[in-house]
């Protein structure tokens, strides 16, 4: 088969075990298809939740921290689901890349919890002293 043949071969998706029907049969193709779809989704979230501005002569209140923490939450959420369809695509590809799904979610959600949870002890701690 030439290099060029195998480009385009009929391939087992990442885990079907060789002999066992497979209700989907992808090529290289398809595969790169994929991960240029999670990217588009990807941006696309994003796109669709800009931050809120922040009056640059004023102190941000506690509604701005709280909407500047969820925008954060929204767009690290996003850029985790596709982390995972890249890092998921780029094992499918080789064997030397291990990565564990669960320690990855795990990175992330202390990520979040971490730099969300700042701005919203701040939005906490502002209601508090405007109370």
């Amino acid at each position: 088969m030439s290099q060029a043949d195998s480009a385009h071969t009929t391939t087992l998706r990442p885990g079907a075990r060789p002999g066992v029907p497979s209700p989907q049969r992808i090529t290289a193709r398809s595969l790169a298809s994929e991960i240029r779809g999670a990217h588009a989704h990807l941006i696309a979230r994003i796109a669709a939740v800009p931050p809120n501005m922040i009056d640059p002569f004023l102190q941000a209140d506690d509604d701005d921290l709280q909407l500047r923490a969820d925008h954060l939450r929204i767009v690290l959420r996003a850029t985790a689901q596709y982390v995972g369809a890249f890092m998921r695509d780029t094992a499918s590809f080789s064997h030397a890349v291990q990565i564990e799904r669960k320690r990855l979610d795990s990175l992330f959600d202390d990520l979040i919890s971490d730099l969300c949870g700042a701005i919203e002890q701040a939005a906490e701690t502002v209601r508090d002293e405007e109370a």
